[in-house]
């Protein structure tokens, strides 16, 4: 069964990120498994070298979705970005940015 799972650096982003899931997952049959959180917003610490963001690597399998509210908290450069991204997209990981109506389980 796949799950989502909420990443944000800013408390206030859980209920965005939630309403997120209950609004696009939740009818899909997609469980919600909770938030993962970092409070380091402009490290230059690489998003899986992170606490949280090294937790919710080591969690997500295929089929899962990631919801973040921002780029900006996930990613410390565009580098960093596209590692992840890159690496997430082939083990068959979705993501959805809300700020930039991103949702890579959609093929439009």
């Amino acid at each position: 069964m796949a799950t989502s799972f909420g990443y944000s650096t800013d408390s206030q982003d859980a209920y965005r990120l939630r309403a997120y899931y209950e609004s696009r997952l939740a009818s899909q049959g997609v469980a919600w498994s909770g938030f993962f959180a970092d409070s380091l917003v402009l490290s230059d610490l690489a998003f899986h070298k992170r606490m949280g963001g090294g937790q919710l690597c080591s969690v997500a399998r295929a089929g899962d979705h990631i919801i973040v509210a921002t780029l900006r908290s996930l990613f410390v450069n565009v580098d960093d970005c596209l590692e992840r991204i890159t690496a997430w997209h082939q083990a068959g990981i979705c993501v959805h940015v809300l700020d930039f109506a991103i949702d890579s389980s959609s093929p439009e």
